[in-house]
């Protein structure tokens, strides 16, 4: 007779024991994969949806000129994953923070990441052109049409950097690549123009601009490399020199103050000078940097030559020297030729100029190009005027 086994629970059990661990998964576990696929995709889309309400935030931070809330924003929102459009956007944001070698330094990050995105890659190049690289610039421009022929944001880049004054326009204006910085502060009607460069002087309260510039002006405004505009109206306008002082309506961020070194710069020594391009009074842009050499003393006239590739217009932005000194003002005499105005040779009076730096008597070490730039996002200013 067949004994019949006392614990047949025990067998079952080390069968399923001996089963694959997928073939030991609850039905019902199988069951909530769905519902927890759904749960992870809506989670997802949540973070998506927020993300963009903080790029939302941080732009409508800089179309008002608050770039610090606009990095916060922005901070956030790089928390939440990485994207072209989270990235280009904060590019513009240290741009409009003032602070150019942060712009530079990630810039080229986000055009090697994203080389679905070509308009990244305009948009470095364009930082690449106004901090005075402009071969680079067009190297890294023709590198990216070859891969992209056809890319909008491509073709108008190369178009317009070609041009000898570059701006933006078109769809370099649009989208989280913008080439430009944002009108902020006073408003400027459409009818106003650009016509020269100035110089922002005693902390921020007047700036030094070419006297042509003003000719027959009816309203004044002036504008630095953030975006930042404030009206202005004539205060003093220096005997022998090209140059009018307009008291500003509203301080703009101080600039550096010119230094007045015991000597001038040697002839031949490495010299930057800021200047924007003429065009609509309504449109923000950033300076563009030009680098060369100050000529020697002249023999004829105070005023040396300024040894640079400056496409032809008004002058009157800032010059600085290879320590990136502020020490003079550029402007184009009479023949055309360039030259450079010296801060002891301005003669202002003691209200709208600093006074000698005690430490410049001795060498400064060079100072890298990209830290001048951003010196002069602040320095050098647009003069715009309705007439």
């Amino acid at each position: 007779m067949r004994r019949r086994a006392r614990w047949p629970g025990a067998a079952t059990a080390l069968l399923v024991l001996a089963l694959p661990s997928s073939a030991q998964v609850p039905p019902s576990s199988t069951r909530d994969e769905p519902r927890r696929a759904r749960e992870t995709a809506l989670g997802r889309l949540s973070e998506i949806t927020e993300q963009q309400r903080l790029l939302d935030e941080a732009e409508a931070r800089l179309v008002v000129g608050d770039a610090t809330r606009a990095l916060q924003a922005l901070e956030r929102a790089m928390q939440l994953g990485q994207s072209p459009s989270a990235e280009l956007t904060l590019v513009r944001a240290y741009m409009q923070a003032g602070q150019y070698r942060r712009a530079l330094g990630f810039a080229p990050h986000v055009a090697g990441e994203h080389v679905d995105t070509p308009a990244g890659t305009a948009l470095y190049a364009w930082l690449l052109q106004v901090g005075g690289q402009g071969r680079f610039a067009r190297v890294v421009l023709d590198d990216a049409q070859r891969r992209t022929p056809a890319d909008l944001v491509l073709r108008q880049a190369l178009a317009a950097l070609s041009d000898a004054w570059p701006a933006p326009s078109g769809a370099l204006l649009e989208g989280p690549w913008r080439a430009a910085p944002y009108a902020w502060g006073a408003p400027v009607p459409a009818v106003a123009r650009v016509l020269g460069s100035g110089v922002l002087i005693d902390e921020g309260r007047a700036a030094l601009v070419p006297t042509r510039a003003l000719d027959g002006a009816v309203h004044i405004w002036i504008r630095n490399g953030l975006g930042q505009t404030a009206t202005a109206s004539i205060a003093e306008r220096p005997d022998e020199l090209p140059f009018t002082v307009v008291r500003l309506g509203q301080p703009l961020p101080p600039p550096p103050p010119f230094v007045r070194p015991a000597r001038e710069p040697f002839g031949g020594s490495p010299s930057y000078a800021l200047e924007y391009a003429v065009g609509a009074g309504d449109l923000a842009t950033w300076p563009l940097l030009q680098a060369g050499f100050f000529g020697s003393v002249p023999r004829e006239g105070p005023f040396r030559l300024l040894r640079m590739d400056l496409s032809p217009g008004p002058r009157g932005g800032p010059v600085f020297d290879a320590a990136g000194q502020l020490v003079g003002v550029a402007f184009s005499d009479s023949a055309g030729a360039n030259r450079v105005v010296f801060a002891p040779q301005l003669r202002l009076s003691p209200s709208v100029t600093s006074t000698p730096d005690p430490s410049s008597s001795g060498v400064s070490p060079r100072m890298p190009v990209d830290e001048v730039y951003e010196r002069g996002l602040k320095t050098a200013v647009q003069v715009i005027v309705v007439r």
